[in-house]
């Protein structure tokens, strides 16, 4: 019989928590303690995930989850997770400044215009970029800058079912790159400097800009590569900028050895003697030796993902300065890919190690690789109180701490007004009476305007009914932008009502079309993605071929009879 999961305390953080990262065959378990001089890693595990149990239901994946923790010693009562960045719908969102109250309705109203699923069927949350919430009576700023962050329910509601049949408290769920991000912050604090959101200010957390004058205008980028594919993730003192997944296939050269586990804290005094230490295989492993074809093909496609993406950032406003890569993941041979991708890249790559920057830890730190990354940083952002737990379970809220303030604040309000007597109570009635009567003269003001979004708001709603599957298209262009090769280029586009897209121009050989086929069919956003007519034309120069493609967009495939969406595994 498991034990029952505790309700966590909704104004405070745990003192410890399990950082859990699933991969498509292995479990990362990290569990981190929260001390007074800073964090603690007590356990850390990698085990492989049989297929029965990975497909299994919440219940029977959760009784092997509890039955694995406890077999390593793991006590936390908490746990949180990592989402990987492919389930997510993330949108960089500029508002006008307002109270947290206003910037969450601006932030769902925005948000429910373009995503594709119904808000409802999403689990969402956000965090400010650029500064932290106001204290009251403060002014206001002119804009604000948000992330926000959704997965569809049915990932975050199976894997909070799994957790609570472990018999754990379901502590959160973090995006992926916020906990590598947390991990970073943790690790390298010279490159994530405190903003106004810091404990010292005493604001809202927040991933605000550096303190002090002069930040440096470099930028880190982290590159965190499982679930076969590489996740980047743009990062300077205002937090993270952008953050793509670039489908890249899964590779032996990433694969965890089963044996490949990182020792449990030594038991206490007194205690049964602990097993001998297996073996760990990983550190033959590591050596640079020369790659099979298969792997070497492997990881030329992941260096061109990256630099794809590196450098269509670099042509934004304010583009791209590369100052620091960090490397996550990457599996038993990361020093071979960190030395890949800085030869690539030609600037130095560290590896995000979860033992750089923490006060202690009961695991060898050389067990400690950066394939623990993700789930030592999910439970430090839960953990940590300086930085936002940016959590997917739920609707739109407050931070915490703020939360937990106004309760303090309430409590001494309430006191003031016992101990002062009819006669405060008096003077406070009066002014509220006064400050009513001015929001109702604003109230009258602002009615016509108010009438007018409404209007605004069911034309909107209407043109918006040709399906629940909406899907922005700037998302789309976006993605065919940095996919689509330099040695081709559009001349025509067109979308129908059902979603397929076709594509027409020239191109200068049928391999470079195959390849962006290809890349098509590996993106979360298209599917079934074929090469029509390819012709020769008249031209002389480079571009001498004519070509057609067609492409269905994957989230407005038709639905079957059974009710199943013929959508491609991802």
């Amino acid at each position: 019989m498991r034990r029952s999961a505790p309700v966590p305390d909704a104004t405070r953080r745990p003192r410890a928590a399990v950082g859990l990262d699933w991969g498509e065959h292995a479990l990362k378990a990290v569990e981190v303690q929260r001390t007074s001089s800073g964090y603690e890693i007590l356990r850390a595990v990698s085990v492989a995930v049989p297929d029965a149990v990975r497909n299994g239901t919440p219940a029977a994946v959760g009784e092997w989850l509890a039955d694995t923790l406890r077999r390593e010693g793991f006590r936390a009562a908490q746990a949180v997770w990592s989402i990987p960045r492919h389930r997510l719908i993330l949108r960089w969102m500029q508002l006008p400044g307002g109270t947290p109250e206003e910037i969450a309705q601006m932030v769902r109203f925005q948000a429910g215009k373009d995503l594709p699923l119904p808000m409802d069927r999403l689990r969402y949350n956000y965090a400010r970029l650029d500064e932290a919430a106001p204290p009251d009576g403060a002014e206001l700023p002119a804009k604000t800058r948000v992330l926000f962050a959704a997965v569809p329910a049915e990932v975050a509601d199976r894997a909070a079912a799994v957790v609570d049949a472990a018999g754990l408290a379901v502590q959160g769920a973090v995006p992926s790159m916020m906990a590598t991000w947390a991990l970073a912050r943790a690790a390298r604090p010279d490159l994530f400097r405190a903003g106004p959101g810091s404990p010292a200010s005493g604001g809202e957390a927040s991933l605000g800009p550096a303190a002090g004058p002069d930040p440096s205008p470099a930028s880190t980028v982290l590159i965190d590569i499982g679930w076969g594919s590489c996740e980047v993730s743009w990062c300077d003192a205002s937090g993270i900028r952008h953050s793509r997944s670039a489908p890249v296939g899964l590779s032996a050269l990433t694969a965890e050895p089963d044996a490949g586990v990182a020792p449990a804290a030594p038991p206490p005094p007194g205690s049964a003697a602990p097993e001998t230490p297996r073996p760990d295989p990983r550190v033959a492993l590591r050596e640079n030796a020369p790659l099979p074809p298969a792997a070497e093909a492997w990881v030329g496609r992941l260096l061109a993902e990256i630099g794809r993406t590196l450098r269509a950032w670099k042509t934004e406003p304010g583009g791209l300065n590369i100052g620091n890569v960090l490397l996550a993941g990457g599996g038993a041979r990361w020093p071979v890919l960190q030395a890949r991708i800085g030869a690539e890249l030609g600037v130095p790559v560290a590896p995000l190690e979860p033992s750089g920057g923490l006060v202690g830890t009961a695991v060898p730190p050389a067990s400690l690789d950066p394939s623990f990354a993700t789930a030592a940083g999910a439970a430090l952002a839960a953990l940590g109180e300086d930085a936002p737990f940016l959590n997917l379970l739920g609707a739109l809220e407050v931070r915490r701490r703020r939360l937990h303030g106004v309760l303090v604040a309430a409590g001494i309000a309430g006191a003031v007004l016992l101990t002062g007597g009819l006669v405060t109570g008096w003077v406070l009635l009066a002014r509220r009476e006064a400050e009513l009567h001015a929001r109702e003269a604003q109230i009258k003001e602002l009615k016509p305007r108010v009438d007018q979004i409404l209007q605004t708001e069911k034309q909107v709603a209407l043109a918006s009914q040709w399906g629940p599957n909406r899907v922005a298209l700037a998302d789309l262009l976006r993605e065919i932008t940095v996919l689509f090769p330099p040695e081709a280029y559009v001349t025509t586009m067109s979308v129908d009502e059902s979603g397929l897209i076709r594509l027409s121009g020239r191109s200068k050989s049928n391999q470079v079309m195959s390849k962006l086929v290809n890349g098509l069919n590996g993106s979360p956003l298209f599917a079934n993605a074929a090469m029509g007519a390819f012709t020769k034309n008249n031209d002389r120069g480079e571009f001498r071929y004519d070509y057609t493609i067609t492409v269905q967009i994957r989230s407005l495939i038709p639905e079957k009879a059974n009710g199943d969406k013929t959508k491609a595994k991802t």
